[in-house]
């Protein structure tokens, strides 16, 4: 009787804790199943922005991706999509994506679970994770993160279950996922840290041999393996998208290690690192909702007193993706915290457990039941509405039907050359792979190696089409036509070089403002390039006050971007608004300090406004500076050369030359000083070797005309103060060289005519005002003399013939 008592006993405790288990993995489904239902809910039923595009062509085609290719999700998200017999194929993507959050929801319980934490904290904990803003975002579209955080839960719960019961097993399960995650995405170093500790106190605790590191770095090598994938496919003839070719091991290399990307990460300044910092620390508080960052943080508090090296090694998973995030330049740098952000599933659950712990042996666990389920149900609760307001793509249409109109519009065998970030990859899935309007080939223009490529693809074809006119600054003389929501470029000979228009980019902001969901398509920062090309066409046209509101709205839009904020300076700088480009270039520099051209700009917009000291100065405090630009030379040089400095003018337009020969600038203004100084002859071979350069350079022309002039050649002088007009008739230097050998001539009317002209092209300094005084004075008109004489003079106080001629005049006015 006894031994049958103790048997049903011993029986009854298995059933039990069967049952527990069983209920277990029940609330891991069901949580795994709420999640996947809010994914499913809010997916995205086309393409999305970005690079869910290219991503989802990549895959189904299996061509090869931009950096660092991807190879496991292209395999696996074919086989997934071949699987799946309903929807379209970036529908079927999309799904895939929310099938691995799924399950990374369910690894993330089974390894609270592992860890000894109560199902319902561990569910918890892992659902609030799994609805979380970043997370539940990478889960309704076509990006390889969902399969990252899938992949980094997987390698967790199996180094759990190693550390748990020494299992080789998982721990070779482990070291295989490594290898493959590095396959998706190369972040998956930053979680080697927890690895080798992981692994190292497996060892020590006698629960492994050393014996089974050999098969475990094989089996890594293996999962590794995945990225041969790439060579592999690039040697496919006429493959559709063959990203960087990486067929040679150098370019395998440079596309594996995303070698391009290098200068975005660890160039900040301490300042910047602590910025982002403290925005990652905002982003939490708005990830978790702020009960859920609340408990996370006293869950971890919670360890850190009675777990502390299970603390220990939930931090080290977390910090190295936090320290990298915080150093890495990009826009979307929030995706890349997600892995290091799985820790809080643990924290969370840790807060809920905590409680019913440390009163369990007091009989008192019904008193924290209501707080505990009402703090979970926050938890839950708060993220999955705040989740489904910011993360519902459901009606995401707007950006593959604006793909849609453009596929639409060009002629049959057209290319068009397209740009960004946001539509060029949903036109290359809708053209790839849904096939529509397969005779046109589409073409994203920054992907292109270099201006000559571009301008060959114009001079080729006569089909060609461009979605913004300002991609095309370095192409040949071209036409424009806008045509549906594109413009068609005609590239022939004797035309006026291409210009901003403005028109159809002020169509695509009209439609922007009566169509909110635009925005959720377009970027801010599409929305600024827009502006800013408005602003820049209203520039060419001489509308300052309509380019002045676009581009303020460019630089809102542009929050703080250096590189925003240089290139509307710029416009400013060329409409001749010098303080409000000095302003945005000094906004520009404070953002990045590394920016090279703002360095330059600044001196430049200083030389504009003609205090020279304050160019000198910029350019004094950039010493040291490699710029790789010789055009910060030229700009001291010039400023040297206004003072009066000519040793030191000439060296600067020296070394200019040095680093660049062929900078024809460089060398006509070296002639400049070198007439300054009394060196016509080395003058003129400058002069003569910047048109050597330059054919079509005016000022060399004009420099040679007042040479010849000053040594009483009229009829040279003439000839190639003529010639400067012929090839640049803005110069106002030429009219003014002009009126001087009418005036030297004793043609003074024409003389009048060259001056004024000159005055109106720019010219209104103290020089060209006092020529045309004298004009005047021998036209008769003394009146007049005496009234330029006096602006001239208040231009330049000291100006000694100025003064003279007012002099003069004074004395015939009073008699």
């Amino acid at each position: 009787m006894g031994t049958r008592k103790v048997s049903i006993s011993a029986s009854g405790i298995l059933a039990r804790r069967l049952n527990q288990r069983n209920m277990a993995a029940m609330l891991g489904i069901a949580t795994s199943i709420l999640c996947f239902a809010a994914y499913v809910k809010t997916l995205c039923p086309g393409v999305y922005v970005g690079d869910s595009g290219e991503i989802a062509s990549v895959a189904w085609m299996l061509d090869v991706g931009h950096p660092t290719g991807y190879p496991l999700y292209s395999m696996l998200g074919r086989a997934f999509a071949m699987l799946v017999p309903f929807g379209a194929i970036v529908f079927r993507m999309n799904l895939f994506s929310a099938v691995c959050a799924a399950f990374a929801v369910f690894l993330l319980f089974r390894a609270g679970i592992r860890l000894g934490l109560p199902s319902g904290a561990a569910a918890v904990g892992a659902g609030a994770v799994g609805l979380s803003l970043t997370f539940w975002s990478q889960s309704v579209i076509s990006e390889v993160y969902a399969l990252h955080v899938m992949l980094i839960c997987a390698i967790l719960f199996c180094m759990i279950s190693t550390y748990q019961s020494g299992s080789v097993r998982h721990f070779y399960m482990a070291w295989f996922l490594v290898g493959l995650s590095f396959g998706n995405h190369l972040s998956t170093v930053l979680i080697m840290p927890v690895m080798a500790v992981g692994s190292v106190l497996a060892f020590t605790k006698r629960r492994l041999s050393l014996s089974s590191v050999l098969p475990a770095s094989i089996l890594c090598v293996l999962g590794g393996s995945v990225y041969l994938y790439l060579p592999i496919r690039s040697l496919i003839p006429g493959l559709p998208g063959n990203w960087g070719n990486p067929r040679t091991l150098d370019a395998f290399i440079y596309h594996v290690t995303g070698k391009q990307f290098g200068n975005l990460m660890f160039t900040q300044s301490s300042g910047e690192v602590l910025t982002n910092l403290a925005q990652y620390l905002k982003s939490l508080y708005q990830e978790l909702t702020p009960v859920g960052l609340f408990a996370a943080i006293l869950g971890l508090v919670s360890m850190l007193k009675s777990r502390r090296s299970l603390a220990g090694l939930l931090l080290l998973a977390w910090a190295p993706f936090v320290f990298w995030g915080i150093n890495y330049d990009v826009a979307d740098v929030e995706v890349f915290f997600l892995p290091g952000s799985l820790a809080f599933s643990t924290f969370l659950a840790a807060a809920l457990w905590t409680p019913m712990r440390i009163k369990r042996g007091l009989g008192q666990r019904s008193v924290f039941v209501v707080p505990i389920a009402a703090a979970a149900l926050l938890i839950l609760v708060a993220p999955l509405l705040l989740g489904y307001y910011h993360n519902n793509r459901s009606n995401h249409t707007v950006g593959q039907g604006y793909a849609r109109m453009m596929l639409d519009t060009p002629i049959e065998g057209a290319t068009i050359y397209t740009f960004g970030w946001s539509s060029p990859f949903v036109l290359r899935y809708l053209n790839s792979v849904e096939e529509i309007r397969p005779d046109i080939d589409v073409k994203i223009n920054w992907s292109m190696r270099n201006a000559a490529e571009r301008k060959l693809g114009l001079s080729k074809s006569p089909k060609v089409y461009y979605e913004f006119p300002s991609q095309l600054d370095d192409a040949p003389s071209c036409e424009l036509t806008p045509e549906g929501v594109l413009f068609h470029i005609t590239c022939v000979n004797d035309v006026e070089p291409l210009r901003a228009d403005s028109t159809l980019t002020r169509v695509k902001l009209d439609l922007i403002d009566r169509n909110e969901t635009w925005f959720d398509w377009l970027s801010l920062a599409v929305l600024g390039k827009i502006n800013y090309m408005l602003g820049a066409a209203e520039a060419e046209e001489g509308n300052v006050t309509l380019m002045k509101e676009h581009l303020l709205k460019a630089e809102t839009l542009g929050e703080g971007n250096a590189g925003v904020l240089n290139n509307i300076g710029s416009i400013y700088l060329q409409a001749g608004l010098y303080s409000d480009a000095l302003r945005l270039f000094e906004a520009a520099h404070e953002a990045d300090q590394n920016f090279v051209l703002v360095g330059m700009n600044i001196p430049a917009c200083y030389l504009k406004m003609g205090n020279y000291d304050a160019v000198l100065q910029s350019y004094q405090s950039l010493q040291g500076v490699d710029f790789g630009y010789p055009y910060i030379h030229v700009i001291a040089g010039d400023a040297y050369s206004k003072i009066g400095q000519y040793e030191l003018a000439a060296a600067e337009y020296e070394r200019a030359i040095e680093m660049e020969p062929e900078l024809a600038s460089a060398h006509n203004n070296l002639g400049t000083t070198y007439d300054s100084m009394g060196r016509s002859k080395d003058a003129i071979e400058e002069y003569k070797r910047a048109l050597g350069i330059d054919p079509q350079f005016a000022s060399p022309y004009n420099n040679l005309a007042t040479i010849a002039l000053r040594q009483g050649e009229m009829e040279t002088a003439t000839k190639f103060a003529r010639k400067a007009i012929e090839l640049d008739p803005s110069l106002c230097e030429a009219y003014s060289t002009l009126g001087n050998i009418k005036s030297m001539a004793g043609r003074y009317d024409e003389a009048e005519t060259l001056y004024t002209q000159a005055i109106k092209k720019g010219c209104c300094n103290a020089s060209v005002l006092n020529n045309l005084a004298v004009a005047a004075l021998k036209l008769g008109d003394p009146v007049r003399a005496r009234s330029l004489l006096e602006a001239a003079l208040s231009l330049e106080p000291n100006y000694e013939q100025a003064i003279t001629n007012l002099a003069i005049v004074k004395g015939i006015t009073v008699n």
